[in-house]
């Protein structure tokens, strides 16, 4: 699966949050969420399967594209990097306003702290 179900799973996050914000346990389900369900359901039916964390030397690739911090939390097996876990953080109005080497930084600043709490701390190479 690629980043891009993250960004592409946006609709369905900003319509839970909608909901909550109206107070209902209705959703008004619209063709772009229709269209994001179905992303997000192949994605995962493709994606590889994550691992627990069983070794000592971690990476987490970081992007960030249209305000979105993303990143895969991975370790190596083999020839190969196995994901651990995959994180996306939206990043806050002022950060989106920076250029784009500075969003991306600010993407690992937001996804780093995530990363570590699932290795408890463990060291992560960036």
């Amino acid at each position: 699966a690629s980043f891009s179900v993250n960004l592409d799973s946006f609709p369905l996050y900003k319509l839970i949050a909608e909901t909550q914000q109206a107070q209902t346990n209705t959703l008004v389900w619209s063709p772009d969420t229709q269209k994001a369900f179905k992303v997000l359901q192949t994605a995962l039916l493709q994606a590889p399967t994550l691992s627990l964390p069983t070794g000592s030397e971690f990476n987490l690739f970081v992007t960030e594209r249209k305000g979105m911090a993303l990143g895969v939390l991975t370790q190596l097996r083999g020839p190969h990097q196995q994901p651990i876990a995959y994180l996306s953080r939206e990043l806050d109005a002022i950060s989106r306003g920076w250029p784009h080497c500075l969003r991306r930084i600010r993407a690992v600043a937001l996804l780093a702290p995530e990363a570590l709490k699932i290795l408890n701390g463990q060291t992560i190479l960036y």
